[in-house]
């Protein structure tokens, strides 16, 4: 059983929503997987703030926003010794 939800994890609101969406349809929140990342193949002198900074919104900002969020229904687990997993997956580029 699995729900697709699209979202841009750099958004708080739409994190709110993927979280929202999967606590409506399973109950609960078990794992947490971070594993959205984009990559900018630019030298650091050719990488303009722009660029940058959505990197850093989504690979970085993504993953905290995601944790934030999850962090809460996790603890809510009751009966459980381990409330939750979060997993987070990064790449060096």
């Amino acid at each position: 059983m699995y729900i697709v939800v699209q979202a841009d994890v750099s958004k708080a609101d739409d994190v709110d929503r993927l979280i929202g969406r999967t606590i409506e349809k399973f109950g609960r929140l078990d794992i947490l997987v971070n594993n959205a990342g984009i990559y900018r193949s630019h030298l650091a002198h050719e990488t303009s703030e722009e660029e940058w900074d959505a990197v850093i919104d989504v690979n970085l900002n993504g993953a905290f926003l995601c944790s934030k969020r999850a962090i809460p229904a996790m603890l809510k687990n009751e009966n459980d010794i381990i409330k939750g997993r979060i997993i987070n997956i990064s790449c060096s580029g």
